[in-house]
């Protein structure tokens, strides 16, 4: 087992590949060193690159994009989805996206489309843009809410050149049955209750130095073959949306069947389309309970969306008075004092000391100290995610009023500022 599989595996120690190279070309050591110390900040007003694939999506294709544009304003797309009606709503969605700068089509490639085939867009951000920058994998299904810049200024890219993330999955739960005939027409992100906790970890951002590449024929890999798995940020967490409709899920599986991949996470199919309603999605076959038993984080388990802290996050008008004194008193002025003057000790008493009880708040609680302990984030970084922690954990906060006392209403209202 390698020792980046788990999440609190968190050293940078190269491994014995790597000392073997190093042995046969001590110059690639200088070169590493050189990494680490010129290693740019990312400012607050940098925008990512995004290498997006799509495959008929066009149902939560626009959804999805008005998230990424917050943080990404140049979008490369490989487009799957066969001609016909899909396609034409998919380009229409595209057409209207400025940040999208280029498209590339399954037909356009010579090979089998992989995994691997976002090569030739991270070729053409290359060719475009140039290289040291951050690139973060965007699925058509997926919602990234937090803003992911705080975390990759918190990282030197010449010790962490990729990052893992929580990917949690929702699904079609048997709780939604009753009610689907209804709350179809819903938005997806209202409609599906329901999703697998803590998430499975997945690679999805990396820092191109231009010396890595994808193999185009590899699958299962989505960030340059090459990368060893980086350590995980263990709280921040994409949502994904890949079972979104009884009928959708049905195309899903039989295409999958087709190409005798992922067939057993859809064979409950077999029996029906009734059976896209499910109790969980721990099941044979399934790539949750198998390779990730192990997780720290303990089993997964099904948890309400509002019962665990991912998006989307709430708007904040009213929210000083949502917030509960009992457990807001544990972390605002803590918060607050860090977001100006940031301290890595003072960022671990911070988290030592914050006690919220909702399943996920002890990962994201690690994950904003570590923003805020950082002396690479600037302070809008800072503030960004000290303002994401206190969105996500809004759901566990309930009822209640700060009113009585005016220090952590002034706190709470700065952290909360725009």
């Amino acid at each position: 087992m390698d020792r980046y599989r788990w999440p609190r595996r968190r050293t940078r120690l190269p491994g014995r590949q790597r000392l073997r190279e190093l042995r046969r070309d001590p110059r690639l050591f200088g070169r590493a060193v050189d990494r680490v110390r010129s290693a740019e900040r990312l400012g607050d007003d940098s925008r990512l690159i995004g290498l997006l694939m799509v495959r008929d999506e066009d149902d939560i294709l626009d959804e999805m994009l008005a998230t990424a544009t917050r943080w990404f304003d140049r979008i490369l797309v490989l487009d799957g989805t066969p001609a016909g009606p899909a396609r034409d709503r998919t380009d229409a969605i595209l057409d209207r996206t400025p940040e999208v700068v280029f498209r590339l089509r399954d037909e356009d490639l010579d090979h089998p489309v992989r995994d691997g085939a976002r090569q030739h867009l991270l070729a053409e951000a290359r060719r475009r843009f140039g290289t040291g920058h951050w690139i973060g994998i965007l699925h058509a299904d997926e919602f990234l809410d937090q803003d992911p810049r705080p975390m990759l200024a918190a990282h030197n890219p010449g010790l962490d050149p990729s990052l893992r993330v929580r990917l949690v999955h929702t699904f079609l739960h048997t709780a939604d049955r009753a009610e689907w005939a209804t709350n179809a027409e819903l938005p997806v992100r209202e409609r599906l209750t329901r999703c697998m906790w803590p998430g499975v970890p997945e690679a999805r951002f990396f820092h191109d130095f231009g010396d890595r590449d994808y193999d185009v024929m590899h699958h299962g890999k989505v960030i340059p073959t090459s990368f060893r798995n980086g350590p995980l940020v263990d709280g921040y967490v994409i949502t994904g949306y890949n079972e979104r409709d009884p009928a959708q899920l049905l195309e899903r599986a039989r295409d999958r069947a087709a190409t005798e991949w992922q067939r057993g996470h859809y064979s409950r199919l077999d029996d029906g389309l009734d059976a896209a309603f499910t109790d969980t999605l721990d099941l044979p076959d399934a790539p949750f309970a198998p390779e990730f038993a192990g997780d720290p984080e303990g089993p997964f388990t099904v948890q309400h969306r509002n019962a665990v802290p991912i998006g989307p996050l709430p708007e904040t008008p009213e929210l000083v008075e949502q917030a509960t004194a009992n457990q807001t008193l544990s972390f605002v002025p803590g918060l607050a004092a860090l977001v100006t003057a940031p301290s890595r000790v003072g960022a671990l008493r911070w988290a030592g000391a914050v006690r919220v009880d909702m399943t996920g708040a002890a990962a994201l609680v690690r994950h904003t100290a570590w923003i805020l302990g950082s002396p690479r984030t600037t302070e809008a970084q800072r503030r960004k995610a000290a303002r994401e922690f206190v969105l996500l954990l809004l759901p566990a906060l309930g009822g209640g009023s700060l009113l009585g006392d005016r220090d952590q209403v002034a706190a709470l209202r700065a952290i909360l500022a725009p």
